[in-house]
């Protein structure tokens, strides 16, 4: 469990935006210049790294 919650901390972080129930009041607004997969991993040393989102494929 301390794993999945370093995880989302850091996936948080890596958003600068809100969406949906992911509210940041550092960034208040959505942008969908950044549309993009967080993938997380690592259990010591956690890293994020970002995928494109292929818009308009599975919407």
């Amino acid at each position: 469990m301390l794993a999945t919650a370093r995880w989302m901390y850091r996936s948080a972080l890596a958003r600068e935006e809100s969406r949906r129930m992911h509210r940041r009041d550092d960034f208040p607004d959505q942008d969908v210049e950044k549309r993009h997969y967080v993938t997380t991993g690592g259990l010591d040393d956690v890293w994020t790294s970002v995928r494109p989102h292929a818009i308009g494929a599975a919407e």
